[in-house]
């Protein structure tokens, strides 16, 4: 999944739940200090859906439900399950209804609450105002029967929530998931947001542990392609003319295009999609073929049209996210209440990945970076 090392801390997160719930001699005490919620903070497009719609299959939560198989719901607020009101209790079951294969992963939300909008209206009222420990309580008694009261020999139950922030009633939402997690032991909560700072809001005095999803850097991700298309421009600009000999400089830049995107999921993606429409081909060739061009040159020329793969995602650094990028997040912490560009869209938004790219469009706009002529090549 790529993401082993934020798996791994997730769990421990739910180790560190059990322990100090354990130690309060009472496993179902009901105390918000011993039930925080976790949260998967990140910059948009970095994948925190992805993660989380994989989570429940990587080796670290297999090893923490040790070896009894787990009742999980994906649900999220988002255009997936768009809808004018939370639901939130139908929206778990209709979570763990799609994650657990009892119905198609194609069966729309919409699809899903006309089924409960054909149910005579006392029935409907009921089942929309379904809290979250509602919901928990009827997957229990469909997936676990038999299970004990003991929940040590209960199936772990795994609730994964996308974009908390698009919820109508987002207090009331991170309310009843607080619920969840003092009312049952065994069962985990993680929401997803793209800022922490909002989550510490939305929830209250109940603690949050964070985990930061970090870029792909190890992962190579869009490698391949840059790779394959920057062989196949190089192997063209040679058969059309085999006396141009292509600066090695220039071969390397191309080759690694990939890293001007800071291993930022989406907009690698992007990436692809630019390098396969071959919109581009003509002018990298023009600049391979002249032997005068440099490698910065081409490397302007590539953060040029690359750069729209970023702009939706990823905004050009103001002068307080150059300051983010060079200080570490301890350092941070205590601009957070009074540098509120640090956060956009009221505290919704929180830049943990800004690529490459993206750095080096805003230097350039700023004259920072010498144009091609300035010296004669990089590495």
């Amino acid at each position: 999944m790529g993401r082993n090392d934020t798996a791994k801390y997730v769990t421990l997160r739910f180790e560190f739940r059990d322990k100090r719930r354990l130690y309060t001699n009472d496993p179902s005490k009901d105390d918000k200090s011993d039930n925080p919620v976790i949260t998967i903070s990140a910059s948009p497009g970095l994948g925190k859906s992805s993660f989380l719609v994989n989570y429940p299959e990587s080796w670290a939560y297999k090893n923490y439900c040790k070896g009894l198989p787990a009742i999980v719901s994906t649900l999220t607020f988002n255009k997936g399950m768009a809808f004018n009101k939370d639901v939130l209790g139908l929206r778990i079951i209709y979570g763990a209804l799609r994650s657990m294969r009892v119905i198609s992963e194609t069966l729309p939300f919409e699809e899903f609450l006309k089924e409960v909008d054909s149910t005579s209206a006392s029935e409907k009222s009921k089942y929309k105002s379904l809290t979250a420990e509602d919901a928990v309580n009827i997957l229990r008694k469909v997936f676990d029967p038999a299970s004990s009261t003991s929940e040590t020999s209960r199936r772990p139950m795994l609730i994964l929530v996308d974009e908390i922030s698009k919820a109508k009633d987002d207090k009331k939402v991170a309310s009843q998931l607080g619920a969840v997690l003092d009312a049952f032991g065994d069962v985990n909560v993680v929401v997803s947001s793209l800022s922490p700072g909002y989550v510490a809001d939305v929830v209250g005095n109940r603690p949050v542990d964070f985990v930061i999803l970090n870029p792909m850097l190890d992962a190579n991700l869009g490698s391949e392609e840059c790779l394959e298309w920057a062989n196949t421009l190089i192997t063209s600009v040679q058969q059309s003319d085999p006396a141009i000999k292509i600066d090695s400089f220039k071969e390397n830049v191309l080759k690694n295009a990939h890293q001007l995107f800071s291993g930022h999921p989406r907009s690698l993606e992007r990436m692809v999609d630019i390098i396969k429409s071959g919109d581009i081909d003509s002018v990298v060739i023009d600049n391979l073929s002249q032997t005068q061009e440099t490698a910065t040159s081409l490397l302007h020329l590539l953060v040029d049209n690359m750069y729209e793969a970023v702009q939706r995602d990823i905004v050009t650094l103001d002068e307080f996210e150059e300051y983010v990028l060079k200080t570490p997040p301890l350092f941070q912490k205590k601009f957070r209440k009074r540098q509120h560009s640090y956060f956009r869209e009221d505290k919704t938004e929180y830049v943990t990945c800004i690529p490459a790219i993206s750095f080096l469009k805003n230097l350039e706009s700023k004259s920072f970076w010498r144009k091609p002529g300035d010296y004669e090549h990089c590495d």
